[in-house]
């Protein structure tokens, strides 16, 4: 993974990537995701720590590369 520096309560458009290879098994295939590369739109920075799973098997995803949103959410 990037050594990312994320400043906090931003929000960031960021590239991630599913790891999940499964272990060749029925009970454990691959994820299918695996290997797929995708964007995110409009993560929040959680205080330095953005965290994002993959949806159809759970895991944390990498994240690959983050670009600050300019301009920034509005929040409410």
């Amino acid at each position: 993974m990037p050594d990312l520096t994320y400043q906090p309560a931003t929000y960031y458009t960021v590239m991630v990537r599913c790891n999940t290879a499964g272990d060749g098994t029925e009970k454990h295939p691959p994820c299918v995701n695996y290997q797929r590369e995708w964007q995110v739109d409009e993560v929040y920075s959680n205080a330095g720590q953005p965290v994002i799973q993959c949806g159809p098997c759970q895991n944390l995803v990498e994240i690959l590369a983050a670009t600050k949103m300019d301009p920034q959410p509005e929040v409410s």
